[in-house]
């Protein structure tokens, strides 16, 4: 069950350019290093030449200054002893310059290769997504999603089991945020939290952890798991396919034309020139090689416009070779069925789901997808109940901004329980007790 197919990519630069409207942003720099004054300097001016910054503000000041609102701390590594830790009223995101600089070319500059504003570069819209997912974290008031992602997520509660802590999320209609975490044994927790803590204690005892994630929806829970299986696509069906669009094949000019005038006249001009070329052919067959060569010294004769998409199949029905390999076309979608897209099946009496790209393969396929495995636990009709809450997790994986133009492998507010552990690790509390 394919459920969704959107591309993502332009939402995450656009709702940080939302976010960030008439605020202020400052950086904040140990005042006696000339390398991150330098830095700084560099990243302000890049800031002011990208336009949709423009009412946005961005200043300089020394880490021993206080300051509310949006900070991002330029430290030297990792382990550098200014660093300074979130409050309520001062969100600060972290950011270790010699990840965004080249020394050779640019010195302690930052360096954005051959981009030229700012939010053209992934690494600093996923800088500046941080930073305003902390935000929403530290009021407890949730933002950067839309209100069909609010309203989504705002049907679930959110549980997971991290180094041997359970923590939970809970997100209401109008976007309050508040978490909790608790430790085995403890008391006055919800009775869903306790049964919740129950199920995650059935996996402590397993030789490695599946299931780390739970999702409490209406009275039912669905636990979500790592698996080893993974979809790959029909590699013998597309390569038989590949196999018939060789360019060494050679074709008969003779076929060319008679497919062309049986083609339709709702592009005359178009079906004029396609036939001109293959007129001109000085020879009685010809290599598929050669003849997209020809085609290409004619800028109109692309395969995008539907009549030389007709052409190419009609061809391949007459003579059992193509001109064009379609395989990324829509029309074979299914063939890529779990390696782009979100979808759910079943394999023998188990649920699993997919996250693939989020747009069809246009380069290399590097990787295989992942199979996450759903259960719902205590359930009588466990498919029914999976098929029901499906879509409602795709609009939580298809956000775009938690993975820079990407679909998230989980439901994206598990990635403000990532946060959360995150800030408290480093000494600020976020979760009641």
């Amino acid at each position: 069950m394919a459920v969704d197919k959107k591309n993502v990519t332009p939402l995450k630069r656009a709702r940080i350019i939302d976010q960030l409207i008439h605020k202020t942003v400052t950086l904040m720099i140990d005042p006696e290093s000339v390398a991150q004054r330098e830095f700084a300097e560099s990243f302000g001016r890049l800031w002011q030449r990208t336009p949709e910054l423009a009412t946005c503000q961005i200043k300089i000041i020394t880490d021993s200054a206080m300051t509310t609102g949006l900070n991002i701390q330029i430290l030297d590594d990792s382990q550098d002893s200014r660093y300074q830790k979130n409050t309520p009223h001062q969100v600060i995101q972290h950011l270790i310059y010699k990840n965004f600089v080249n020394e050779k070319v640019a010195g302690n500059a930052l360096y954005l290769g051959n981009k030229v504003h700012l939010l053209e570069d992934a690494k600093i819209r996923t800088l500046l997504s941080q930073l305003l997912i902390k935000q929403d974290i530290l009021s407890g008031k949730i933002t950067f999603p839309n209100r069909d992602e609010m309203a989504a997520a705002a049907k679930f509660r959110y549980y997971m089991m991290a180094d041997k802590a359970y923590y939970r999320l809970e997100i209401d209609d109008a976007g309050n945020l508040t978490s909790q975490k608790a430790t085995k044994g403890q008391r006055g927790l919800s009775a869903e939290f306790e049964r919740v803590i129950h199920e995650f204690d059935e996996e402590n005892g397993r030789e490695t952890l599946k299931f780390t994630k739970i999702l409490a929806y209406e009275d039912k829970l669905y636990k979500l798991g790592e698996t080893a299986l993974r979809i790959i696509p029909n590699a013998e069906q597309i390569n038989a396919m590949m196999r018939k669009a060789r360019s060494h094949h050679s074709i008969h000019r003779w076929a060319l034309l008679k497919v062309a005038n049986e083609l339709d006249d709702c592009n005359r001009e178009l079906k004029q020139a396609l036939i001109t070329k293959i007129e001109r052919i000085n020879t009685e067959t010809i290599t598929i090689g050669s003849f997209q060569k020809i085609l290409k010294t004619a800028p109109t004769l692309s395969w995008r416009p539907k009549l030389m998409a007709t052409f190419n199949q009609r061809f391949f029905d007459n003579a059992h070779v193509w001109l064009h390999l379609p395989v990324k076309q829509q029309i074979y979608d299914d063939w890529w069925n779990g390696i782009y897209g979100i979808g759910l099946l079943m394999l023998g009496s188990d649920y699993y789901y997919y996250v693939g790209r989020n747009q069809i393969i246009k380069q290399d396929l590097t990787r295989a997808t992942s199979l996450k495995q759903v259960v719902a636990l205590d359930s009588m009709q466990p498919k029914a109940d999976i098929q029901r809450i499906m879509p409602l997790l795709s609009t939580l994986m298809d956000s775009g901004y938690v993975r820079d133009g990407q679909y998230t492998v989980v439901p994206f507010p598990f990635k403000y329980i990532r946060e959360i552990m995150e800030l408290e690790t480093h000494g600020t509390q976020v979760t009641k007790r």
